[in-house]
């Protein structure tokens, strides 16, 4: 079903044609598999709802639940929480490709200094 088709046009107005730069190429995917893939993904995405495999403070990647949503959500719920004069904080993370340049060893060793849970440091 992922199967495209690429036709190559000349640009306009080159000197010369020996250059691949000289060409744009222009991709058609089959209408079809778009359509499919579409219909399929937003039925996954509510049977994951539906089956609460998927916490309910996931954001992104899910259709009504962009990043925008996210922010909107945590402005709100830090709002609710001063009211009554409650401190409010928050903590973002991105783990995934936060620490690819860090020396795990040293990393760790300033998590301990700074008392941090082994848990956490684990």
């Amino acid at each position: 079903m992922k199967k495209a088709n690429g036709i190559v046009l000349d640009k306009p107005d080159k000197p010369s044609y020996d250059s691949p730069a000289s060409f744009r190429v222009i991709v058609l995917l089959q209408t079809v598999s778009k359509i499919l893939e579409r219909v399929v993904t937003s039925h996954l995405s509510l049977t994951a709802r539906t089956l609460k495999l998927v916490h309910s403070n996931e954001c992104g990647s899910l259709p009504a639940l962009s990043s925008f949503d996210a922010a909107i959500s945590l402005v709100d719920t830090a709002r609710t929480l001063q009211r009554p004069r409650l401190r409010v904080s928050t903590l973002f993370l991105d783990i995934k490709g936060g620490f690819d340049n860090v020396n795990a060893s040293i990393l760790c060793s300033s998590l301990k200094k700074a008392v941090v849970p082994h848990n956490m440091i684990s």
